[in-house]
């Protein structure tokens, strides 16, 4: 958004008469105003019962505006007319430049007053110094030099608005106590001189000792990997048992020779039983021998 202009815009569109007569009327306004600003009894006798310096402009005969804050005033005048003037300089159109230029050379006495104000202009000229168009760079150079030489009565803002300076604060003096021999009487005279206390130089901060690097702990040996578990011996297979030799059936009539020997013990063992004696009789059948130790036991 373009800045708002707080001054009514300068001539422009080839209206150089208009730029002349603006810059007269501005010399001799910004001249009273100086006049105004030079001593506060000067402001109290033309301002102070003029109707136009009151505060509000309902009242005209109510309160008046102090000789401060006329003075607040004219500086805030001061920094927009700059900045206008600033605006129209780098203005990219032909002719504001140059009626800006020719309106600075009529005011060039009572503006810029203050330091400020001053070397931004000034800054700004001596760009259009190396204008390639030859009436604009005579115009830059010629407001140049009227510029120096209105350097030494420009002024800072404080003493502008007659503003004491802020002074330094003295440094402290101390007195300190020398003694004088007197030939004559031998006596210690005691003569003081104002000589500047030395400044109290703070003791130097003894710098804190450094933490001492931790101990790095020693490194712990890794542990033996544990070795592969040792597979215990294969168990020797047990044999299996053979299968029982099934005992070939025998014929009827054959005498089994173990059958007849397992009754014959059996016999002995128990009275009872009658032994066999006669090789006639034929032993009783092997199954029927089982069945009967089985009972016994």
């Amino acid at each position: 958004t373009p800045a708002k202009k707080e001054t009514p815009p300068l001539p422009s569109k080839k209206e150089t008469p208009a730029a002349h007569r603006l810059g007269t009327f501005m010399s001799q306004l910004l001249e009273t105003l100086m006049h105004w600003r030079s001593k506060e009894e000067v402001y109290n006798k033309e301002c102070a019962s003029v109707p136009g310096f009151a505060v509000s402009f309902t009242n005209p005969t109510g309160k008046r505006a102090q000789f401060d804050s006329f003075l607040e005033l004219a500086v805030k005048w001061q920094n927009r007319m700059g900045r206008a003037f600033l605006a129209a300089l780098r203005s990219k159109e032909y002719m504001e430049i140059r009626n800006a230029l020719i309106t600075l050379i009529h005011i060039v006495k009572v503006f810029p007053v203050l330091k400020r104000v001053a070397s931004h202009l000034e800054r700004c000229v001596a760009t259009l110094q190396e204008e390639p168009r030859e009436d604009l760079k005579v115009l830059a150079t010629r407001y140049s030099a009227l510029l120096k030489q209105e350097k030494s009565k420009h002024f800072t803002d404080e003493e502008f608005q007659h503003k004491p300076k802020k002074s330094k604060p003295d440094t402290e003096v101390s007195p300190t106590i020398v003694k004088k021999e007197d030939p004559s009487k031998k006596e210690e005279i005691l003569v003081k001189k104002d000589v500047p206390a030395k400044k109290e130089v703070p003791p130097k901060k003894e710098p804190l000792p450094l933490p001492s690097k931790k101990e790095t702990p020693a490194k712990k040996e890794p542990l033996p990997l544990p070795s592969k578990k040792e597979t215990p011996a294969k168990k020797e297979t047990l044999p299996l048992p053979s299968k029982k030799e099934t005992p070939a059936k025998k014929e009827k009539g054959e005498i089994d020779d173990g059958a007849w020997k397992r009754t014959e013990r059996d016999s002995l063992a128990t009275p009872d039983v009658r032994r066999i004696s006669s090789p006639r009789m034929s032993p009783p059948p092997a199954h029927r021998l089982r069945e009967d130790n089985r009972e016994r036991l």
